[in-house]
Order: C-alpha cells, then structure tokens, then sequence
C-alpha cells in the first residue's frame, strides 16, 4: 500500500482509489483484467476500410470531375474560335455589303444619268426623223431590203471622203454588163455595198423612187466622218457621185470632178452644164420624190 501523491491517502494499485491518480508501485492488476480492458485493434478495420472507400470515391469523382472542366474548357474554347470567326465573317459580310451599297448607289446614278441621256437621245431621235421625213428619206435595215441580199460587217465603220474615193477606184463593179431584171441597179448596188463591208466600209443600199414613174432605181450610201452622207451611182462606169434629194433632179457626175464640199451645194449642182441624169418618158430629168436608205 502507499500514499497517494496526490490526495495524500493510503491506497493501493496502480490509481488512487479515491482520487485516481496514477500511483507508483501501488501494486499491479492481473494480467487477464489488463487484457479486457485493452481496445481491440479489429474494431477499427471497418471504419478505416469505410472511411477510404469514400476517400478514394471522392478522389475519383474529383479526377473525373477535372476531366469534365476539361472537355467544358476546350470546347468553351472551340466556341470561342467559332465566335471570333462568326465576328470576322460578320465584318468581312457588312464590308461588302458597304461595298454593294456604294456601287449600287453608282449605279443608280448612272442609270439616271443614262435615262437623261436617253430622253435628250430619243428627242434628237425625233427631230431626226422628222427632218429625214422632211427630206423624204426613210431609214430601213439590210435585212429588210426587198430585192437583194445584203451582208453587213460588224465591225464596218464609217470611212473618210479619201477612203471612200480609193475603195471606189478600187472595186471593179461598175464594168459588169447591165441587163435588164436580171444584173441591173439593184444587183450593182448590192455588189457595192457587200464589197464594202467586206473592206470595213460601213455601207448603205438606196432605193428612190420618182415622180411620176413607177420603176425607180437603186444606188449606194456612205456616211464619210468629214463631209456626212454620200451617194454613189455605180450602175455603168465610170463611178459617180449622186444628188439624191426629195424635190430636186437626180443628177451625177463622175468622181474626178466634184469634191466634197460640192455634195450638198444645189446652186453647184444646178449649174453643171453636163451630167448623167435619169430621163423620164417625156426626155426632160426626173425628180426624186422619196429616198428609202438600208443600213
């Protein structure tokens, strides 16, 4: 037995019996009463095996979870290309759009200038028309001539009073023989007009008609860029230069005497002392009453 330390009793065993407190050499239980009071290391298994289940549970629903954020990132960041692309595709839409406006809005422009064109064009048109009726010409196309073919070069333009005068000198037409309702004015002009266009020439067949008569006769036009409309009476030779004008006497005469600036001088041509014309039944000349031209 011994004094407790503590409270000062006589006890006995390893604690005060009345405070307690751990006594040395107070004495030692039995072996088997030590034992059952030892906690067994078995109870703990469970709660450890338990508890690491949810740890590792934990572990891999945070890994997959990360995994997720992941794939949640990336395509988070493919959405983002996609809107930047949208956006630049967007500008790149509206620039062009810009663009469209703007030539749309010229063009605008420009049809309206074109219309004003047009209607300052269509008046000319008319005046036009009324001073050729005036004249008694009528315009018509190749293709609605009546009595020949006419072949039109697309690509045929207007020639100058030179050019005109060195391809008439040239073309041989004026020496085929004339028959009568078979190779007459009509097919001499034909002829012409096709040469013509074949060198470039922008040429026109002419049918006029006379008062008083019922045949006319056929001839050639050319529109030359210095001295304006020219007719050409290549039906015999030599070739020659015509008046054609409604009211007056169909006259001619040959290339070498007659310049451009003569074409439309009427006192020049009624002055001439000799020159071709087309007699009528009574031997005096004949007077152009209407002039159909087909470009």
């Amino acid at each position: 037995m011994v004094r407790c330390p503590n409270c000062g009793q006589i006890t006995e065993g390893d604690y005060c019996r009345w405070c307690g407190y751990p006594v040395v050499g107070g004495g030692r239980r039995e072996a088997g009463v030590a034992l059952k009071e030892r906690p067994s290391p078995g109870k703990y298994v469970l709660p450890i095996v338990f508890l690491s289940v949810i740890v590792i549970g934990l572990v891999v629903w945070l890994v997959m979870l990360g995994a997720q954020a992941q794939a949640i990132d990336a395509r988070l960041s493919a959405i983002e290309a996609d809107l930047t692309q949208a956006r630049t595709d967007l500008s790149d839409t509206q620039a062009t759009l810009a663009q469209t406006q703007a030539k749309l809005t010229q063009a605008q422009a420009s049809l309206t200038t074109a219309q004003a064109g047009l209607s300052d064009t269509q008046q000319q048109l008319l005046v036009a028309q009324e001073t050729l009726a005036g004249l008694g010409i009528t315009l018509l196309a190749s293709e609605e001539c009546y009595d020949v073919r006419l072949v039109d070069n697309p690509q045929a333009t207007n020639p100058s009073w030179a050019q005109l005068m060195t391809f008439l000198r040239q073309d041989q037409t004026e020496t085929h023989t004339y028959i009568r309702d078979t190779y007459d004015c009509s097919q001499f002009s034909r002829d012409v007009h096709n040469n013509a266009e074949t060198a470039g020439i922008r040429a026109a067949e002419v049918a006029v008609q006379f008062e008083g008569e019922v045949v006319g006769h056929a001839l050639n036009a050319f529109l030359t860029a210095d001295y304006g409309l020219v007719y050409v009476d290549c039906t015999r030779p030599p070739d020659m230069i015509a008046r054609v004008e409604a009211g007056k006497r169909y006259r001619a005469v040959d290339l070498d005497r007659i310049s451009g600036a003569n074409i439309r001088d009427d006192p020049w041509w009624d002055a001439l002392s000799s020159y071709y014309y087309m007699p009528s039944g009574t031997g005096g000349e004949l007077v152009t009453s209407s002039i159909e031209i087909y470009w």
